[in-house]
């Protein structure tokens, strides 16, 4: 899988059920987009698409059992990778150097979201 096929998984099992519409605007990707990666990870097994029971009209991403399984081992992966990072980044700096690093990568992605949406 790739690094986005795997991320938009994760949005959709968050959501368990949500919209291109709404996927597309939390993603900052056009409904073309969403809608290629959502073909992607419904053709993996990852997802299907079900009609929402408020609006017949509206088209809902659902992930499978098979998807909520690759998200977890995909969610314990992230969190072994950030653990080990900590751990290195804690050799080399303090605590407090280390919270400043990722207040200012914060702030970074949000600047670059924001450039994103205009």
């Amino acid at each position: 899988m790739t690094m986005q096929e795997i991320h938009t998984l994760g949005y959709i099992c968050k959501a368990y059920e949500i919209s291109i519409s709404e996927l597309g605007k939390k993603l900052h990707k056009t409904k073309g987009a969403i809608s290629q990666m959502a073909d992607k990870l419904e053709k993996k097994g990852l997802i299907v698409r079900k009609k929402s029971d408020a609006n017949p009209k509206l088209v809902l991403l659902v992930p499978t059992e098979a998807g909520r399984k690759t998200d977890f081992i995909h969610r314990a992966y992230d969190r072994e990778a950030v653990l080990a990072t900590l751990n290195t980044l804690s050799q080399h700096f303090t605590p407090d150097e280390i919270e400043a690093y990722y207040k200012v990568m914060k702030a970074h992605t949000q600047i670059h979201l924001n450039k994103t949406k205009a």
